[in-house]
C-alpha cells in the first residue's frame, strides 16, 4: 500500500471513531456522540490510535456536558472541566476528579468524609478498649489517633480497620498491664525474663526456658517438662510405695509394681500411689467367688476381672463392673444356659429348626418348612420368639406359584412376587396384596361387585341420580365411619338439591330420599291449604285411619287417627308419611290390643299382666319355674327373652316347647340370616323355621295345617 493512499481506511471503526473520509494525510473521523474530527491516518495504521479512540468530547459515546447532575456514591456532578467533573460530595466538600474514575466506581466519595459523614464526626467513638481522639490524612488512607482506656497508649490505625471493628486493644498492654511489666512476675514454677511483643520468655526453677503468650501465664504453673521444679527425666528410678518409675513418656511415668504388673500413671499422681491396684481388687473382689448373674458363676478372681462357668460349660473372663451392671447373664454361646445347638429339631409354627450356626456375630436359625420343604433363614431371636412362624416361600403349603389362576369373589391371581399376589378384578384393574389376605378380599376396592363405579353413574335411585363417585376425603363426608367408603354425589329429582351418599346404599337397592326433601317435608305440608289437607282424611296408614285434620303447635299438622284395635291417637301427618314403620297406637301392637295378649306363652313366660312403665309397655310374667317376672313387650315378641333366668337360650333347655301347634325338637344347623330350629307339628310333619318367627307367633304351624 502507497503510505500516501489511505482511502482503505473510509469505513472502518476505531474505537469510538468511525473514518468517512480522506483530506490528504489525515483522516476526517465521526464519533458516537456525533461530533466530527480530523487526526493523522498513519496511527490508525500503525495502531498507535489507543489516544485516538474518541473525539475527547465524550466517554463512551456520552458526552461530558450529559454527566452534569449525575450522582456516583456520595458524588453529585455540578460542573465539567475538560475530561474532569467538578463533584459536589454531601458532606459539603466539592473535588475534581476524572469522569473515567466515576464510571469505574473508583470514586464514591470526597475522600474527606465516611458515606457522607464527616472524619470529626467519628471522634469520641469507642471500640473495645480503644476510643478515637483525632484523625489525620495521608497520601492513601485515612488514620485515627486512638488511646488505650487500659494503659494510656496512642496509636494510629487506619479508618476502616478501627471502624469495622478489627483492632479493639492497643497491642502492648494485657488487662491494663503493659507487656514491659510483666518481666520478673512468677507464674507457678516460671517467671518472665524477657517480654518479646505480645510473648513473654519464662524461665522454670528447673532450669528451662520457654516463650508463651501473656495471656496465658495465668493458666501456667510449669515449663511442661517438669513436676515441682524436678525434670520428669529425674524421676527415673524413684520409688512411690510399692512402684518404681522404670521409664517417663511425656508427663507420664511407666511403673513397675513388686507383683510384677507394670502399669503407666501421670507422674503428678505418683505420690497419692501406693500400688498397681490388680493384687489390691484381686482381695476385694475375692467376695465374689461362688456368685451367681444369670446363667454364670464365678469361680475365680483376677483383678478386675472374674472368671466364670456358664450352665452350658463354656468359661469366660468378664470384668466384674460388667457383671454388677448386668451386661452379662450368659457366656454369648448359649440362651439361659441352654446350648443354641439343642435347638435343633424345635418347632414353632410351620417351621422346624435345622441348623444354628453365626454370621456377622449374630447367630442365624436355619430352618425347613413342614409343608413344602423350603429352607428359611432367620435370626435366633425371632424363631425363639415366635415372631416367625410361617415359612416365606409358602401359605399354608401351598406354594405361592400355585396360587396363580385361582380366583377369589371377583379377583384373580394373574402373577405371583414372593408373598405378594398380582390381581385382576373383572372390572379391568390390577392390584397387588397379600397372599394371606386373598380370602378377605373380593373386588380390588375401586369397583362395586365387578362393575366399575363409573357404571353406576347417571342411574336413578328412588329420588336421587347419581352424578359422580368421590372418596370420603374428596367429598368432605362428615360421618367418621363412612371415611373407608366410596360416596355417591346424587342430585335429587324432586329438588335438585346435591346429596352425598355412601355408594353402598345404592348397590343393596336400599329405597333412597333426598335430606333435603325429609328435612323440609314438614314446612311443606304445613303450607298446604286447608282444602288439601282434607284430602288426607280416610287415608290408611299401617294400622292407623286418618279420620281427621288439624294444625297443632308452630304450624305442625297433625292428624285424628283410629287404630284397628279401635282406640283413637293423635299422630304427625309427616311422621305418618314419611315413616317406614308399621303404624298403631300405643295401646296396642300390630292392630291388635295389648290385653289380647294376655294368657299367651312366650317360651316358658305366660303372660299374666300388661303394665306401663317409663312410657313403654311390660309383661308381668309367670314362669314355668314358678317365679314371676316383668319384660318389656317388645322382647317377649322378637324372642329376646323366654324365660325368668332359670333357663339359658341353649336348645337343650327349649326343647319340646310348644308354640303353636309346633314343638322344639333340636336347633338346626342352617344359621343363614339367624337361628332355625327344627320343629314337629302336631299333624306329624317336621319343618324349620325361623327364631323369631317362632317366638313372634308369625308361624304356629305347618303349611299344610295352614292350608
Amino acid at each position: 500500500m502507497n503510505k500516501k493512499d489511505y482511502t482503505n481506511l473510509i469505513g472502518k471503526t476505531f474505537g469510538s471513531l468511525t473514518v468517512v473520509g480522506i483530506n490528504g494525510n489525515k483522516a476526517i473521523c465521526e464519533c458516537t456522540c456525533g461530533n466530527k474530527k480530523e487526526t493523522l491516518a498513519k496511527r490508525f495504521i500503525n495502531g498507535s490510535y489507543g489516544k485516538t479512540s474518541t473525539c475527547g468530547e465524550c466517554y463512551n459515546g456520552i458526552k461530558y456536558k450529559e454527566y452534569i447532575g449525575k450522582i456516583y456514591g456520595s458524588l453529585k456532578v455540578i460542573e465539567i472541566n475538560g475530561n474532569k467533573a467538578i463533584c459536589e460530595c454531601t458532606c459539603g466538600n466539592k473535588k475534581e476528579l476524572p469522569i473515567t474514575g466515576l464510571e469505574k466506581g473508583l470514586y464514591v466519595t470526597c475522600n474527606e468524609c465516611y458515606k457522607g459523614m464527616p472524619y470529626s464526626n467519628f471522634i469520641g467513638e469507642k471500640h473495645g478498649n480503644l476510643i478515637c481522639i483525632d484523625y489525620k490524612k495521608s497520601k492513601t488512607v485515612t488514620l485515627l489517633q486512638c488511646k488505650c482506656l487500659l494503659c494510656g497508649t496512642i496509636k494510629e490505625i487506619p479508618f476502616s480497620t478501627f471502624h469495622n471493628g478489627k483492632i479493639s486493644t492497643c497491642g502492648e498492654c494485657y488487662n491494663g498491664i503493659k507487656y514491659k511489666d510483666y518481666i520478673g512476675k512468677t507464674f507457678g514454677s516460671l517467671t518472665v525474663i524477657e517480654v518479646n511483643g505480645a510473648n513473654a520468655v519464662c524461665e522454670c526453677t528447673c532450669g528451662n526456658k520457654k516463650e508463651f503468650h501473656i495471656s496465658s501465664l495465668e493458666n501456667l504453673k510449669t515449663c511442661g517438662k517438669c513436676y515441682n521444679g524436678i525434670k520428669y527425666k529425674d524421676y527415673i528410678g524413684k520409688t512411690f510405695g510399692s512402684l518404681t518409675v522404670i521409664e517417663v513418656n511425656g508427663g507420664k511415668a511407666v511403673c513397675e509394681c513388686t507383683c510384677g504388673n507394670k502399669k503407666e500413671l501421670k507422674i503428678s499422681n505418683l505420690v497419692f500411689s501406693k500400688n498397681c491396684g490388680k493384687q489390691h481388687n484381686t482381695i476385694l473382689n475375692k467376695k465374689y467367688i461362688g456368685k451367681t448373674f444369670g446363667s454364670l458363676t464365678v469361680i475365680e478372681v483376677n483383678g478386675a476381672n472374674a472368671v466364670c462357668e456358664c450352665t452350658c460349660g463354656n468359661i469366660k473372663e468378664i470384668p466384674i463392673i460388667r457383671l454388677l451392671s448386668g451386661s452379662y447373664v450368659t457366656c454369648g454361646k448359649c440362651y439361659k444356659g441352654k446350648s443354641y445347638l439343642s435347638f435343633i429339631g424345635e418347632k414353632h409354627g410351620n417351621l422346624i429348626c435345622k441348623y444354628v450356626f453365626t454370621k456377622n456375630k449374630r447367630y442365624i436359625v436355619q430352618c425347613e418348612c413342614s409343608f413344602c420343604g423350603s429352607i428359611n433363614e432367620m435370626s435366633f431371636s425371632e424363631f425363639n420368639t415366635g415372631k416367625r412362624t410361617l415359612c416365606t416361600k409358602c401359605n399354608n403349603g401351598i406354594k405361592y406359584k400355585d396360587y396363580i389362576g385361582k380366583t377369589y369373589g371377583f379377583l384373580t391371581v394373574i402373577e405371583v412376587n414372593r408373598a405378594k399376589a398380582v390381581c385382576e378384578c373383572t372390572c379391568g384393574n390390577k392390584i397387588e396384596c397379600l397372599i394371606s389376605t386373598l380370602n378377605k378380599r373380593k373386588t380390588c376396592g375401586e369397583c362395586y361387585k365387578g362393575k366399575s363405579y363409573s357404571s353406576f353413574i347417571g342411574k336413578t335411585f328412588g329420588t336421587l341420580t347419581i352424578k359422580n363417585i368421590l372418596s370420603s376425603t374428596e367429598s368432605n363426608y362428615k360421618k367418621s365411619k363412612y371415611k373407608m367408603y366410596k360416596i355417591a354425589e346424587c342430585e335429587c329429582t324432586n329438588c335438585g338439591e346435591k346429596n352425598f351418599k355412601p355408594f353402598y346404599y345404592f348397590g343393596n337397592n336400599r329405597k333412597t330420599c333426598c335430606d333435603f326433601c325429609y328435612q323440609n317435608s314438614t314446612v311443606i305440608k304445613n303450607s298446604y291449604p286447608d282444602n288439601i289437607l282434607n284430602n288426607y282424611i280416610g287415608k290408611r296408614y299401617g294400622h292407623l285411619t286418618i279420620i281427621g285434620i288439624k294444625k297443632g303447635g308452630k304450624g305442625g299438622v297433625i292428624a285424628r287417627c283410629v287404630c284397628d284395635c279401635g282406640n283413637e291417637c293423635e299422630r304427625r301427618l309427616t311422621y305418618l308419611i314419611e315413616t317406614k314403620r308399621d303404624n298403631f297406637c300405643n295401646d296396642c301392637f300390630n292392630g291388635k290390643s295389648y290385653k289380647d295378649y294376655i294368657g299367651k306363652v312366650y317360651g316358658y313366660l305366660t303372660i299374666k299382666e300388661i303394665i306401663t312403665k317409663k312410657h313403654k309397655k311390660q309383661a308381668v310374667c309367670k314362669c314355668k319355674c314358678g317365679n314371676k317376672t316383668t319384660v318389656q313387650m317388645n322382647y317377649l315378641f322378637n324372642g329376646n327373652t323366654v324365660s325368668c333366668g332359670c333357663f339359658g337360650h341353649k336348645t337343650t333347655y327349649l326343647k319340646n316347647i310348644k308354640f303353636g301347634h309346633l314343638r322344639i325338637m333340636k336347633k338346626s344347623k342352617n344359621t343363614e340370616g339367624g337361628l332355625y330350629y327344627i320343629c314337629k307339628c302336631d299333624c306329624g310333619n317336621e319343618i324349620e323355621v325361623l327364631e323369631s318367627d317362632l317366638f313372634t307367633e308369625k308361624v304356629t304351624s305347618c303349611e299344610e295345617c295352614m292350608n
